[in-house]
């Protein structure tokens, strides 16, 4: 694929949320293309027919009041920023959490104002019971749990693995009849965005996902870590987790993650209705993985974005 089809391939992608790329996005996020510098996206960008405005590019197809959807949109995505990082302190004292990240249409910044705030928490093998039961507690006590139609800027909790089952690779939905991946789980790897960040366990994770990074010759994790939004726990906070990790370090540990799992799964198999069911990737349940996407959209943007694709002839 040459740069310009890249481009219009890259930006067909990210119409399908209104959401312009600046022309570092628009390099660092290029999918399908060779590996180039930002100099040469800039000048490929303005003579593939795309659309250039107040600094962002877009599809000449698309709205062409893009630019000004997102720079609206920014306000509410800041402060959606600052309340995932308040959540996050709440729980950073939470025993065997290794990485909280701000995952889908948040981590690039293209969520709505009625949008919730959805984090992906890696957890020590054989804790993500535990985890998981904890920190929906205390976003239940606090109020900050999404839960019916209590939506917007409230946390939700629906992904969590352990650290030693990073590869997301078995969960991505298979190439279709044209060739395409999972573009979505593709960029939903590439734009997490880490707010506690224990052990090096983000690089980890990229790490055992650099398949992913094949689709994205410019893209390098290494500058998302350096410039992330983690934020500063308290000391006293990481003594109390320091002191409930060796608590439950051992017989205990394992005897009430069993407990915790029994209680959670007896509430998750009374949803006749859930897609475990299914036994697809939508939503999956198991020791080392829990996966409540009920809407998995992925299927439904790769069309979307084929769709586009097709239309201009890529």
């Amino acid at each position: 694929m040459d740069t310009g089809a890249a481009i219009k391939t890259t930006l067909a992608f990210f119409e399908l949320f209104k959401h312009p790329l600046t022309s570092f996005e628009l390099y660092k996020l290029l999918y399908g293309g060779k590996k180039n510098k930002l100099s040469e996206i800039i000048v490929q960008a303005r003579q593939a027919e795309i659309q250039e405005a107040n600094g962002f590019f877009f599809l000449s197809s698309g709205s062409s009041d893009s630019h000004l959807e997102r720079q609206d949109r920014a306000i509410s995505n800041d402060r959606k920023f600052v309340l995932a990082r308040r959540a996050a302190r709440l729980i950073s004292w939470v025993p065997f959490t290794r990485l909280v990240a701000v995952c889908n249409t948040l981590s690039f910044e293209a969520a709505e104002k009625w949008s919730d705030i959805d984090f992906f928490i890696v957890a020590n093998p054989g804790r993500v019971w535990l985890v998981r039961f904890l920190t929906t507690v205390i976003f239940t006590v606090f109020g900050l749990r999404r839960h019916g139609r209590r939506i917007a800027d409230k946390i939700c909790l629906s992904f969590f693995v352990s650290e030693d089952n990073l590869d997301l690779k078995k969960i991505a939905l298979l190439t279709d009849d044209h060739g395409n991946p999972d573009i979505y789980l593709i960029y939903w790897i590439a734009n997490l965005v880490p707010l506690i960040n224990r052990e090096k366990t983000l690089e980890k994770f990229w790490q055992a996902n650099d398949w992913a990074f094949e689709y994205l010759a410019n893209f390098d994790w290494r500058e998302k870590v350096k410039n992330s939004h983690e934020i500063n726990t308290a000391r006293a906070l990481d003594l109390a987790r320091d002191f409930f990790e060796r608590c439950l370090d051992g017989w205990h540990g394992d005897s009430l993650e069993k407990f915790l799992k029994k209680i959670q799964l007896f509430k998750i198999l009374r949803n006749k209705q859930s897609r475990y069911f299914a036994n697809g990737t939508a939503v999956v349940v198991n020791d080392k993985m829990l996966k409540f996407h009920e809407e998995d959209r992925r299927e439904f943007f790769r069309n979307k974005w084929r769709e586009i694709c097709v239309g201009l002839n890529i």
